[in-house]
């Protein structure tokens, strides 16, 4: 099919330029009308500037010149006069005069400014107060005061606070009296409240230019917060009562480190953008904020560059609108050429499919987005029963049964709305009256636009396959029946060592059921010293190799169980893919086997080797010996006066003194030694030779724990645990037998007896 190449539907390179002369002309406009802005706030921040530092000079001078005055009044000998008079005659109404009078000289000085005066003693009493009032209850704001001028000797000027009696706002100063006849001790503090209403907030009312939000503030900041100390515009009662997060305002990073004075620009009380300059009042906590909204600053400005866009705008969509009209034109003569080529492509494209479907083995067809066969090849024919010629122009219903016709019309609809591929099974009845299990496999083809065409679809017979897996399917459900009902466990695992498979015979003999095995290590059910038999045995199986052996496993309440292991290798094809089991209880029959062992070889009241275990034991520890060409003892042991004791104090403590020389003779040898009793009170030790022991060693170590023993509490005084020995030593160079070995020892031991008699 050939491929073509379609004329551009859009003129790309007078558009591309077009584009970028309205990108230019847009960009020109925008920095002139940046530049314009940026002029305005240039202005307004030059203005703000000028406006917070001249206001700035104001109150600080003004904050100065009442500081200066009550320093005066502090270094005035007769406010300490009058202040001692007043501590020895309380409420002198002649002393309270001439205090008042003095104020007077202030008040004419300052009209309307200081509104109160108090003397307030260390202790926070009031001596005096001016005018006088039934009660009156210093702020915290005048009693911190009060305490830091008494503490520094000097005057200072305190922080505005709003009297919660008047409702009125105050700014307080006082000075510390000082007593010039005892080293300038202070003695009281006066007090002054001034009214800022009068003289203070004037400053921050008039604007130098008209202007409709500018506006100065007076703030202080405590914490994270700007507390305003002046009243804004458009509320009663700011003052005091109104705070702003300080990090509302942002500030340039230049000036960040410099601190809070400068520029800024962020939300005001109002929650609008404002343009602020933040200036430090010299010598005091005080700042002042001149602000403007920024709204103000480019509102001179808006309607111009309005303007200035809109006929930008109204050139652009001029030159466009006559670009597109004769792009129109010339577009007219495109489309009949194209569509001349379009219908010759998609001929070629049909005609394309159909040869493909024509050599498909397998039956396919072509479809149109309305369900209509518009192709197909001989194999499908033949599956109907109809030739290509009436098939062609017909739907799926027309020739097949309304179930599968219903179904076929669905899988359509879905893969049209969601074009791909689809595959799915169905059963179709063939025109020789069989039934044939057919895998569909559809997928939509595209036309040269991108859109849908149509589908194309091909068919796989997989009757004689579906048949072969329902007997397998048989066949399995009939071994699993087996496997299932098993009285013998049966597990298979991965290469990895994981269960892939447990029949309940072998879950429910370690107390688990299936579920809980399957996809667990198999070395999480053996103890730690089983892991190597049964990695060598993996190992084997991963070569081919069958094997059987008997191996513990941990049962689920933690005792052991041992299992006779019957196992293969299982592979598929080369690859070796893990191992099948059988297991067979036999933990029982060990037991059986261990409990015959040990009566048949150890004595039931030590639990020691008994003459037969001994004689068995011993012969093959002598041909080790032999082997390794090393030397070892025969300790021949008998008790002492064993008859006294069970006479004097009965058999049963006789026997508890057989079984504690047992327990001292295994404390005294090592656990390869050989310990036997061979009699009644006859006792034996055979022990290998090495680097670090021999003969005179085990006996010193036995000879100590014998004492230990006769110290002990409950045997002390009673009687003594004696025994008499004798040695015989084997040679790997003159070979003898354990019999030979017992009679040298005795003998030994005898004479050993009889001379410990004598002395």
């Amino acid at each position: 099919m050939p491929i073509l190449t379609s004329p551009r539907k859009v003129p790309r390179l007078p558009i591309i330029a077009f584009s970028f002369l309205a990108f230019g002309l847009l960009f020109l406009t925008y920095l002139y009308t940046s530049h314009l802005e940026d002029f305005a706030r240039k202005a307004k921040e030059t203005e703000l500037t000028t406006v917070a530092n001249l206001k700035a000079v104001q109150v600080s001078t003004w904050r100065q010149e009442r500081l200066a005055l009550v320093k005066n009044m502090a270094k005035t000998p007769q406010f300490a006069t009058w202040t001692k008079t007043l501590i020895k005659k309380p409420g002198s109404a002649q002393i309270e005069g001439e205090i008042r009078e003095g104020l007077g000289h202030i008040e004419r000085n300052f009209p309307n400014e200081f509104v109160r005066a108090a003397i307030f003693l260390p202790d926070g009493k009031v001596l005096f107060q001016n005018p006088q009032a039934a009660s009156y209850k210093p702020s915290p704001e005048t009693a911190r005061l009060v305490d830091a001028v008494l503490a520094s000797r000097d005057a200072e000027v305190g922080y505005l606070y709003r009297d919660d009696a008047s409702g009125r706002i105050f700014l307080p100063v006082a000075f510390a009296i000082l007593d010039g006849e005892a080293d300038n001790k202070p003695i009281a503090a006066m007090t002054l409240d001034i009214n800022p209403l009068q003289t203070l907030f004037p400053f921050f009312e008039p604007w130098p230019s008209a202007s409709p939000t500018s506006e100065i503030l007076l703030i202080r900041r405590a914490g994270d917060q700007f507390i305003f100390l002046s009243n804004v515009r458009g509320r009663n009662n700011g003052a005091l009562s109104l705070s702003l997060p300080y990090n509302t305002f942002r500030r340039p990073e230049a000036q960040a480190s410099l601190g809070w004075e400068g520029i800024s620009e962020g939300e005001d009380y109002r929650g609008r953008e404002v343009l602020a300059y933040i200036k430090v009042v010299p010598d005091s906590p005080w700042l002042l904020m001149a602000k403007t909204d920024l709204a103000e600053i480019y509102a001179g400005w808006s309607g111009w560059i309005r303007l200035v866009y809109f006929g930008i705008v109204l050139l652009i969509v001029a030159a466009g609108t006559i670009l597109a009209f004769f792009w129109q034109k010339h577009k007219a003569v495109l489309d009949a050429d194209e569509r001349r080529k379009w219908e010759a492509a998609v001929k070629s494209q049909d005609d394309f499919l159909k040869v493909m479907i024509d050599v498909m083995p397998n039956p396919a067809f072509l479809k149109d987005t309305q369900g209509k066969f518009t192709g197909c090849n001989a194999a499908f024919g033949k599956l109907v029963g109809l030739s290509k010629e009436k098939i062609l122009g017909r739907v799926f219903a027309e020739l097949a049964p309304k179930d599968l016709a219903e179904k076929d019309s669905e899988t359509d609809r879905l893969l049209f709305e969601k074009p791909g591929v689809q595959v799915y099974e169905s059963s179709l009845k063939a025109y020789d009256g069989a039934d044939h299990n057919l895998i569909f496999i559809k997928s939509t083809y595209p036309l040269l636009d991108g859109s849908v065409g149509g589908l194309i679809a091909t068919m796989i017979d997989i009757t004689q396959r579906k048949r072969t897996e329902e007997e397998l399917q048989q066949i399995k459900k009939f071994s699993d029946g087996i496997v299932q009902t098993m009285s013998e466990g049966l597990v298979m695992t991965d290469s990895e060592g994981r269960f892939t498979f447990v029949n309940p015979a072998a879950a429910a003999m370690l107390g688990y059921t299936p579920g809980e095995m399957i996809e667990k290590d198999s070395l999480s059910f053996h103890p730690k010293e089983e892991h190597s038999t049964v990695r060598r045995a993996d190992e084997r199986r991963a070569k081919g190799l069958a094997d059987r052996y008997e191996l513990d496993f941990i049962h689920k309440d933690g005792s052991l169980r041992t299992f006779l292991v019957s196992g293969g290798p299982r592979f598929k094809d080369v690859q070796y893919e893990g191992t099948m089991a059988v297991l067979t209880d036999i933990t029982e029959r060990k037991k059986m086997e261990e409990e015959i062992r040990s009566l048949s070889l150890t004595d039931a009241l030590t639990n020691l080797y008994n003459r037969r275990g001994f004689q068995h034991l011993g012969e093959q520890q002598l041909k080790l010996a032999s082997r390794l060409k090393k030397r070892v003892y025969l300790l021949y042991a008998d008790v002492d006066d064993l008859k006294q004791i069970n006479d004097r104090f009965g058999h049963k403590e006789g026997d508890r003194v057989l079984a504690d020389l047992a327990a001292i003779l295994k404390n005294s040898f090592r656990d390869s030694d050989i310990i036997a009793r061979t009699g009644g009170d006859e006792f034996v030790v055979l022990a290998m030779e090495t680097t670090k022991a021999n003969a005179e060693i085990f006996i010193k170590r036995l000879e100590e724990k014998l004492d230990i023993y006769n110290a002990r509490p409950d045997v002390h005084g009673r009687y003594k645990l004696s025994i008499s020995t004798g040695i015989a030593t084997f040679d790997p160079e003159l070979p003898s037998t354990i019999d030979d070995l017992v009679n040298r020892a005795d003998a030994i031991m005898y004479k050993n007896k009889r001379n410990k008699k004598t002395r």
